[in-house]
């Protein structure tokens, strides 16, 4: 064992030992206990983006773990809440945990998919399966206000839908950066693996969206609807300009010339503005990507 991997192994065990005091259970779970475990997440998220560009990647780990820590214990009083939430107060509640919980997994997916590629090691690899499980989070936590929608009273639900929209359609920016990591060539086959899930993961959000947005819309007072609707035609721009990203990276294709682009961050070297829905000749994934219009398999 060389002394970078040791001092990393050592970081994390010492991040582990002290792991459960930090992490213990409030007795009786509220929006406030659970706001307390998100601003401690985002603290250490905040350390871990910073130390890896000081490529202190050993007290990264520290970091990285701590903020993994808080994560769970604000999933696990969020789920508490979750399951008091039959109506009225309860219901707006557990939204207002849920909704802290989602905004942090959505911040933890951005940094963990844009620094992936500049780690290594073990750190790396937990980066990436990091990013795929935040990405996760993110989805299940939308999907549970959505439910929700239906239970709160009704001045709780502009606040919610405005939630859902801002965060159904913030997904570019991790599909971007998890395809400029695979662009990268930097990744060990094990990493390479753990990227191709998350952004398998992130490309069947943006997908995904559309059929969320579009079902909460006659459910939002009139006030939030216009956010709503905006962000559906948001994210339906985001679908086809990420079908376009990702054929340019697997076939190296480029786009039809003259089209206007969407606006949507590209990694350099990608295709940028091609038409919806024109793949280049040639263009397939090596994995599987659950399009409803999929990109040819390889």
């Amino acid at each position: 064992m060389n002394r970078r991997t040791r001092n990393l192994t050592l970081a994390l065990v010492g991040a582990m030992a002290v792991a459960p005091a930090a992490a213990s259970a409030h007795p009786s779970p509220s929006p406030q206990s659970v706001a307390k475990h998100v601003r401690n997440a985002d603290q250490a998220l905040t350390m871990v983006e910073s130390l890896v560009g000081q490529n202190e990647d050993a007290q990264a780990a520290v970091q990285f773990a701590r903020n993994r820590v808080q994560m769970r214990a604000a999933a696990r009083e969020t789920r508490r809440l979750q399951r008091r939430s039959a109506s009225g107060a309860g219901a707006r509640r557990a939204a207002r945990a849920t909704r802290l919980l989602a905004r942090q997994s959505n911040s933890n997916a951005e940094t963990f998919a844009d620094i992936v590629d500049e780690v290594s090691g073990e750190l790396q690899l937990d980066v990436a399966r990091a990013a795929a499980a935040d990405l996760g989070a993110r989805e299940r936590a939308l999907d549970i206000l959505t439910a929700l929608m239906d239970r709160v009273p009704e001045q709780a639900r502009p606040a919610i839908a405005r939630a859902i929209a801002a965060l159904s359609s913030d997904g570019q920016d991790e599909v971007a950066d998890l395809v400029a990591a695979l662009e990268s060539g930097a990744l060990p086959p094990e990493a390479e693996a753990a990227v191709q899930q998350a952004l398998g993961m992130a490309t069947a959000a943006i997908d995904e969206a559309i059929e969320r947005l579009n079902g909460i819309v006659g459910q939002v007072p009139e006030q939030a609807r216009p956010q709503v609707e905006q962000a559906v035609e948001l994210v339906t721009q985001q679908l086809e300009m990420v079908k376009q990203i990702l054929a340019g990276l697997f076939s190296g294709g480029q786009p039809a010339a003259g089209v206007p682009s969407t606006g949507l961050p590209i990694p350099g070297g990608l295709p940028v503005g091609a038409l919806p829905g024109a793949l280049p000749v040639g263009a397939c994934i090596p994995f599987e990507l659950p399009f409803q219009t999929p990109i040819p398999g390889c």
